[in-house]
């Protein structure tokens, strides 16, 4: 890297894709919200809650609530009753950012949480609640010391916290899971899932990182009105790897 790229971004990093060691930067450390780019997160521990209970991603189903398909925002048009695989879920998190994946994903994940390690199971347990304090976990586990989530979508709260190098530490984590780096590659994304009548639906979507047609292979997009815009991007070339 030949001196730093000019930008308008008020915090950013550029790290090596392999060793992690920062090239260049600005503010990098400075904790800002982080929008959508949040979901990096819900899907790592989304993964990582799978892995540990052994979920059949393709057969086994999330079935999307009322509360998450009334989630505002970016969405992937889930509506209530309706049943998709939790392959299909984090597709449906990842391209089109959906709100409404977001919190669906929690809630499944959430519940089995609580299922492992909270017995009795209490139907009044808030799962969303507890599938974040799990994001949070993750984040102290990769030492990710100026990152705090408040929610697992990214919408507006001055709680759900990261800065370039913590995202840049956890996008790199991320792109060496398979299933993560093989979902954020795709421009697009098809599948069948059922409505509430079990009656079959298909779902279409695109996803938001425009990059990907320019030698990109990932990551994820973010915008609020008090983030502003949020990218964490990989480039590989060979050998040559940039987070």
């Amino acid at each position: 890297l030949q001196g730093s790229p000019l930008g308008t971004a008020e915090c950013w990093g550029i790290y090596d894709g392999v060793t992690f060691s920062k090239l260049g930067g600005k503010q990098e450390t400075g904790r800002r919200e982080i929008a959508s780019v949040t979901k990096i997160m819900t899907a790592y521990t989304a993964l990582k809650v799978m892995n540990r209970i052994d979920i059949k991603m393709m057969s086994s189903k999330i079935e999307i609530s009322d509360d998450a398909s009334s989630a505002p925002g970016t969405t992937a048009g889930l509506a209530d009753g309706d049943k998709i695989s939790v392959w299909d879920a984090l597709h449906a998190l990842l391209l089109p950012s959906g709100n409404d994946a977001a919190l669906a994903i929690a809630e499944y994940f959430g519940y089995w949480l609580v299922h492992l390690g909270l017995p009795p199971l209490e139907k009044s347990y808030n799962f969303v609640q507890v599938f974040v304090n799990e994001m949070n976990k993750n984040a102290k586990f990769l030492g990710l010391k100026n990152t705090n989530y408040a929610n697992p979508h990214g919408l507006q709260n001055p709680l759900n916290v990261s800065c370039a190098n913590d995202l840049a530490k956890l996008s790199g984590v991320c792109m060496n899971m398979p299933l993560f780096s093989e979902i954020v590659k795709k421009q697009k994304y098809s599948c069948f899932g059922y409505d509430y009548k079990n009656k079959q639906k298909q779902f279409s979507w695109l996803n938001t990182n425009r990059l990907l047609t320019k030698g990109f292979n990932g990551i994820k997009t973010g915008i609020t009105p008090t983030a502003g815009p949020c990218l964490a991007s990989s480039f590989k070339y060979g050998t040559y790897n940039l987070i």
